[in-house]
C-alpha cells in the first residue's frame, strides 16, 4: 500500500472512529507503525536508543489496545494532540 493511501485510510477511520472495532484498531495501528519505521529506514533516522521513541509507545498501544479498550472519544483524543 502506497503512503498516501495509508494516511488517508488512519485520517478516515478516525474521523469515524465510534464505528471501528477494537481489532480494527489494532490493525491500523501495526500497520501505521510498521510504516513508520520503514520511512525512517529509507532516509536514515536511526532506531531510538534512550526508549523514548513514540513510535515504540504505539507498537506498545497496539499490543494492549484489545485489553484496554478506550472510548471513542479518548483515542480521538490521544491520536490528534499535538506532540510534545
Amino acid at each position: 500500500m502506497k503512503h498516501n493511501e495509508l494516511i488517508t485510510e488512519l485520517i478516515r477511520s478516525a474521523n469515524l472512529i465510534e464505528t471501528i472495532g477494537v481489532s480494527e484498531r489494532r490493525q491500523l495501528l501495526e500497520r501505521a507503525v510498521a510504516e513508520i519505521y520503514e520511512l525512517r529506514v529509507k532516509v536514515g533516522i536511526p532506531r531510538s536508543v534512550k526508549g523514548n521513541d513514540a513510535v515504540t509507545d504505539l507498537k506498545i498501544l497496539a499490543t494492549k489496545i484489545d485489553a484496554i479498550p478506550l472510548p471513542a472519544e479518548e483515542v480521538r483524543r490521544g491520536c490528534c494532540k499535538p506532540p510534545g
